[in-house]
């Protein structure tokens, strides 16, 4: 993985290997999945998240896990911080989407206040990974090679 962000991932993402660990007692989720809603990301989002569930893993997504009359904003926020990682599902697509980068702010809050994980990047294609993203771990994902697209 990157870290510093030399510009070139170093692997990619082999979901079969993952195993979930027992979620502490403060935590809901393992993952808690970042996109652009309603959006070609979507659906790459949600055969993630079936492929995670698949595994054991419990996941958060907005579309279809989130309660509906509830404050969207207050619920990103207190599902981020139940929930062990967060992950960022980057593409041409949501790096312009103002939501996106809110729940981006919402992460790296979370993260500089309680000492907890580094927000997670997965590249979903060749996008421009500005100069704010690059401190923290990416992955290119391999959309093919891992079942996502056809």
């Amino acid at each position: 993985m990157t870290e510093l962000g030399d510009g070139k991932p170093d692997e990619t993402i082999d979901f079969s290997s993952i195993k979930p660990i027992t979620l502490p007692i403060d935590k809901d989720y393992h993952t808690f999945i970042a996109y652009k809603a309603g959006d070609p990301d979507s659906g790459v989002a949600l055969q993630i998240v079936d492929l995670l569930r698949g595994k054991g893993f419990k996941c958060c997504l907005q579309e279809g896990d989130f309660l509906a009359g509830s404050s969207f904003l207050r619920t990103i926020a207190r599902t981020i911080s139940r929930s062990i990682k967060v992950e960022f599902l980057l593409s041409e697509n949501s790096s312009a989407c103002e939501m996106w980068k809110y729940q981006l702010d919402v992460a790296e809050t979370f993260h500089i206040e309680t000492e907890g994980y580094k927000p997670i990047i997965l590249k979903l294609d060749q996008c421009y990974l500005s100069d704010t993203l690059t401190k923290y771990t990416y992955q290119q994902i391999n959309l093919q090679k891992n079942g996502l697209v056809d």
